[in-house]
């Protein structure tokens, strides 16, 4: 058994995969990379990319928060490569309207944030998991999978490349993935459709109602 982050799992990921990492890379990105020399949080870079384009956006649009949030739950895991595959693309539940004019503005700010990252070898922790799906799904079919089976603890706060990452790691198969996760102590993001990436879980759930962490009088407070 082994018992590790799933952050720690994509940097097992890249390497095992060696040199050939850097060609995965491309396929997320759509442009080669040199190589990948750290790795920060999927927060940081999002600031400097919006000064240095100043798009012309409203104001609630220009925060770190709101590019973070479109990248990781709408552009990674589409695996977008162009302003055309954003400006075309539905994004269901996003909360803000965004016409095609805005979108490419946006896109804009996307694009310079990955050519600043490029320049400086660096990727994001949620870039590092899709890369990392990216190189296992391009393995020879014969390879052996990385897992038998994965246990997944505190899920709600997997992003959506943390999800493709997971299926990649692992063959489907009967009894593949088990999920815990409490969607009431979502720290990140938004709520995330697992069948959008190959996990089913229809018919599977199990709700528990017995609480070992407060009083039911507490709980109810907190619901």
């Amino acid at each position: 058994m082994l018992v590790r982050g799933v952050d720690a799992l994509a940097a097992s990921v890249k390497d095992a995969a060696r040199a050939s990492f850097v060609g995965a890379a491309s396929i997320v990105f759509g442009a080669a990379i040199e190589q990948v020399k750290s790795v920060h949080a999927n927060r940081d870079g999002w600031r400097e990319a919006i000064d240095d384009v100043a798009p012309d956006l409203p104001d609630a649009l220009l925060t770190p928060t709101f590019f973070e949030a479109v990248y990781l739950q709408v552009v990674l895991p589409n695996v977008m490569t162009t302003a055309e595959q954003y400006a075309t693309t539905l994004r269901r539940g996003r909360g803000v309207a965004l016409d095609r004019a805005k979108r490419v503005l946006v896109w804009s700010v996307i694009e310079h944030y990955r050519k600043r990252a490029r320049l400086c070898g660096q990727v994001s922790f949620a870039e590092l998991a899709e890369i990392s799906a990216a190189w296992l799904r391009e393995r020879p079919e014969g390879d052996a999978p990385f897992a038998d089976h994965i246990l997944i603890d505190e899920g709600q706060d997997l992003v959506p490349s943390h999800w493709r990452l997971i299926r990649t790691l692992v063959t489907p198969a009967a009894n593949d993935v088990f999920i815990a996760e409490e969607t009431h102590q979502r720290t990140y993001g938004q709520h995330v459709v697992l069948s959008r990436y190959g996990l089913k879980i229809t018919g599977r759930l199990c709700r528990l109602t017995l609480n070992y962490r407060t009083t039911e009088e507490n709980l109810r407070f907190a619901m």
